[in-house]
């Protein structure tokens, strides 16, 4: 919250955008705020921030308050929607323009201006980390559901961000964090797959936002690229916001792809490149000083900056905030944001995400009178990080599968035993990944008391997959089984003739 300090900082002239601003990150300690709930709170906090910057600053010009909104807005109990790749699997436009309508209505109602989703990646790698957060591998399909994501956040005077621009999800060999570059893809396979969405999505729906991504693309990045950022982005397909990087995508430009020999001809690069707003987790004066410098010296003209300036007016003026910076009836908040609708809406979509690979005789749904005991196992039976993300929202109601399974169960009159059977990964991870190790006494124990128990019950519930430390950024696999000991573990508990309903989370889908 503004302090007399502020006076003092470099943001007195001026800020494009905050991003976050007063959500509680989930995971988090240090972004934990007062100010996130209850939702009215959160609104009155921004538009006392707001204010600031409308009388206090220099030149007066509103802020746009920026956040993600994946599967939900990253905001203090905002409604939850399940990952990417479940939405892209319920194949249903209607649904999903109605869930992007409720984060276009909770962003405005918090005071959010600006929503980073859709992502139009197309995910061809399975191997890649971040294939949980796209709508899975076809171009048309992506472009289809992005489509409804866009028109429904802007439908509430909330601008939509496309992400991530471009050629961004086919690392080489599968690979990204240190390793996120050089993307092995031709330029008609690039134009054809991984553009189409974004053309498609700009041109039908016109987006007010573009976040740039790290990868360079043929040795030039792209977030430093005047092809990708202006000729084919803004001449090409006609986008008309502005473009904000991915964290630390301008810094990659000198200190990872080393195209340049310094930060501030990075940021030279990128702006005369078409990049309008560079973000990361640090202060702006990092970027704000070095420019400054460069625009001092003569390496960068007043007219490029001039141009950079104009794309962020222009979208702040579409948005409105010239007009109306400040939220009125703050008080509405909360009862606009998490309604009752809201969650029905949240259920009926994670319900039609799922994906139902067998059901050999008709096992499912679970006849109470014909199976008395059941055996639920498995490291993710307990688990409950899985079912959220620091790109949604936090602070909501979780139940685990054995929680839930055991009460519904325990209702219909069966028994309930649980064995955790197997951890995640093994102590030897990623190497076992390739390299075979015997199991520890530990781990032997652990797997004999889960069959024990699967002998004496009549049907195993078996709750697997990956944890957040598998799956997302800078977290790719070099294979696509269970990680750890998992499959082992399956096997034994096949081996007992037991029926296994086999419940599964991994980076490409949430099965049955």
């Amino acid at each position: 919250m503004p302090t007399p300090e502020w006076k003092n900082k470099i943001w007195v002239h001026g800020l494009a955008n905050i991003d976050e601003m007063l959500n509680s990150l989930p995971y988090n300690r240090g972004a934990k705020t007062e100010y996130s709930y209850p939702f009215s709170k959160h609104a009155d906090a921004l538009n006392t921030v707001q204010r600031w910057f409308i009388e206090e600053t220099r030149l007066g010009i509103p802020v746009d308050f920026t956040n993600e909104g994946i599967h939900g807005l990253t905001h203090d109990r905002a409604t939850p929607l399940p990952a990417p790749i479940n939405i892209g699997s319920t194949w249903n436009r209607k649904l999903i323009r109605q869930s992007a309508e409720t984060i276009g209505r909770e962003s405005k109602y918090l005071g959010y201006t600006n929503v980073y989703t859709p992502i139009l990646d197309v995910s061809r790698d399975p191997r890649w980390g971040r294939v949980v957060k796209t709508y899975g591998e076809n171009p048309y399909h992506i472009a289809e559901l992005g489509k409804q994501v866009v028109l429904g956040i802007q439908q509430h005077g909330v601008a939509s961000t496309l992400k991530h621009y471009a050629v961004y999800s086919i690392p080489k060999g599968g690979r990204d964090g240190n390793a996120r570059t050089d993307p092995h893809v031709a330029p008609r396979e690039m134009h054809t797959l991984h553009l189409y969405p974004f053309k498609r999505v700009i041109q039908e729906a016109h987006p007010m936002g573009v976040m740039s991504s790290h990868n360079d693309y043929d040795g030039v990045p792209v977030s430093g690229s005047r092809y990708f950022m202006h000729d084919l982005l803004r001449t090409t397909y006609g986008f008309n916001g502005y473009v904000v990087s991915d964290s630390d995508a301008l810094e990659f430009i000198s200190d990872k792809h080393k195209v340049v020999d310094s930060y501030p001809h990075a940021i030279k690069r990128a702006l005369e490149s078409g990049l309008d707003v560079r973000t990361t987790f640090t202060e702006p004066n990092d970027y704000l000083t070095p420019l400054m410098s460069i625009i001092n010296n003569g390496e960068l003209s007043e007219e490029m900056l001039n141009e950079r300036v104009r794309a962020v007016l222009t979208t702040k003026f579409r948005l409105g905030l010239f007009d109306t910076p400040l939220q009125h009836n703050t008080q509405d908040a909360d009862k606009m944001v998490h309604t009752a609708a809201d969650e029905a809406m949240s259920m009926e979509m994670n319900r039609q995400s799922m994906v139902l690979l067998k059901n050999e005789n008709n096992i499912l749904p679970l006849d109470a009178s014909k199976w008395k005991d059941i055996l639920i196992t498995g490291p993710l039976a307990e688990a409950e990080r899985y079912t959220t993300s620091r790109y949604g929202p936090s602070n909501n109601p979780i139940t685990t599968v054995k929680d839930g399974l055991s009460e519904r169960a325990t209702a219909e009159g069966m028994h309930v035993r649980y064995a955790k059977g197997v951890e995640i990964i093994d102590k030897n991870w990623p190497e076992s990944e390739i390299i075979p190790y015997p199991l520890t006494a530990e781990e032997e124990a652990m797997m004999e008391e889960g069959v024990r128990l699967a002998q004496e019950s009549d049907i195993i519930v078996a709750v697997m997959g990956e944890s957040h430390l598998e799956v997302g950024e800078s977290r790719s696999r070099s294979a696509l089984d269970l990680p750890g000991r998992q499959r082992e573990y399956l096997m034994r508990l096949k081996a007992t003739g037991k029926p296994v309903i086999w419940n599964c989370w991994t980076r490409k889908w949430s099965g049955l």
